[in-house]
């Protein structure tokens, strides 16, 4: 439409009348969404979910200790000790926030993709923090890691989920990859799990592997009326890039 506009912009009577039939179109658009949102549907029945993330990307990407122990052979005993405390900080980050969103009245809530990033000797600790927190805040809590084995090629790009009594129900790993993507290829059979607000069903697949932009699509929970909620936790950071040796 901007482009439209520019390409009429000395017939300013011509395109008015358009920009006001569109204006007026996005408006009622606008309008009716927030009329749906405070009026529609039955908040009884509703449950919040919630999804965090945290800026991995530049770490993953940009930080000298972790990129050289999560992408290339050339990483040193110090590059891992300090990759794992860095990415320890980046759960406290993620821990802090889903216990905020749960205080908020979450009963689920999700980690965007990759964003545990963790070295495989502290994956257990991770996901013991992760069944902690959802048996304390009593959610259904699915955490997305990215787990690397030093000297191990491919990574782990996986979800798990926990229940509110803190049990792991689910563990699920990726099975679409991008082009060069270095991750582990799961069997593709859709995970799911019963809970009191439905079923949901975690996936995660590539839609533009050439841009390496990873979507987990769909995670749904079916309600009782068939009710679907659909969660994209959306990474624009890379799981895997061609390794890089000296």
């Amino acid at each position: 439409m901007v482009i439209w506009i520019w390409n009429y912009k000395s017939k300013k009577e011509y395109i008015r009348k358009y920009i006001i039939v569109y204006g007026s179109v996005i408006g009622l658009v606008f309008a009716y969404g927030v009329v749906m949102f405070h009026f529609a549907g039955n908040s009884d029945k509703s449950v919040r979910i919630a999804g965090v993330t945290v800026p991995i990307s530049e770490l993953l990407n940009n930080d000298k200790d972790i990129y050289s122990t999560f992408y290339t052979d050339t990483f040193t005993d110090e590059n891992i000790t300090s990759t794992g405390k860095k990415l320890s900080s980046v759960a406290d980050e993620l821990f802090l926030k889903t216990e905020l969103e749960a205080q908020a009245g979450a009963k689920i809530v999700f980690w965007s993709e990759l964003n545990g990033a963790v070295i495989k000797q502290d994956e257990d600790m991770l996901l013991q923090r992760a069944s902690d927190m959802a048996k304390q805040e009593e959610i259904y809590l699915i955490v997305s890691l990215l787990v690397k084995t030093p000297y191990v090629d491919l990574k782990e790009n996986k979800t798990v989920a926990f229940n509110p009594q803190g049990e792991l129900i689910s563990e699920y790993f990726k099975h679409g990859r991008s082009i060069g993507e270095l991750c582990q290829k799961g069997d593709g059979i859709l995970k799911s799990f019963d809970t009191e607000y439905g079923r949901p069903n975690e996936y995660k697949d590539s839609l533009a592997p050439s841009l390496y932009v990873i979507i987990k699509l769909p995670v749904v929970v079916e309600g009782p009326q068939g009710t679907d909620i659909a969660y994209a936790g959306i990474s624009f950071a890379k799981c895997g890039r061609e390794k890089t040796t000296s």
